[in-house]
């Protein structure tokens, strides 16, 4: 669903009427899309602040009210994700397909070639508690991430996932990625 329609957004209404009760309201975007932005700029008025967790400063490009922008990599408690002792599953991409062509074509590139990679997660798709979802991720030696979104590449919070539980990630190449990790 799109920024606007995606029922974990709260009405605009809900927002003020909190801010007017005087607390702090931030909206947390996954996102810095151009879609995601402008809603995110639709809401501004509403809020103290809009976090995006995928880029310290992508949104930018899109937003028209910067001074109400923050950006942060997707946090990650490295307490809660720790490799398991024995790898049993090869390859493991979390993550979602609907909508997403480049990621489809990845996969079924992978399994025509008769290499076997386990999906899991995705927002609108099978979606698994997170202890689960960290099992998966513990017990995998190999974890893809397709870092798309929107119009351009970003981070992705799976990106840490994966690495906190000792898989070796492979992903495209993205500024994001490569401005806190260094390839090979």
């Amino acid at each position: 669903p799109s920024a606007r329609s995606s029922q974990m957004n709260g009405k605009k209404e809900t927002w003020k009427r909190i801010r007017d009760d005087k607390a702090k309201v931030v909206g947390v975007w996954h996102e810095s899309s151009p879609d995601v932005v402008r809603v995110a700029d639709e809401h501004a008025d509403c809020v103290d602040l809009n976090l995006f967790l995928d880029t310290k400063d992508q949104f930018l490009k899109h937003t028209k009210r910067p001074e109400k922008c923050f950006g942060l990599y997707d946090p990650r408690d490295s307490e809660e994700f720790k490799p398991a002792e024995e790898k049993t599953i090869g390859i493991v991409f979390n993550g979602t397909l609907v909508a997403r062509q480049q990621r489809c074509q990845g996969l079924f590139t992978l399994l025509a070639n008769g290499i076997a990679v386990t999906k899991i997660g995705g927002r609108s798709e099978l979606f698994l508690p997170q202890d689960q979802m960290i099992e998966m991720l513990a017990m995998s030696k190999i974890c893809l991430n397709f870092s798309d979104g929107g119009q351009g590449k970003h981070y992705k919070g799976r990106v840490a996932e994966a690495l906190l539980c000792g898989c070796l990630l492979m992903e495209w190449e993205n500024d994001e990625t490569s401005s806190i990790l260094m390839p090979f």
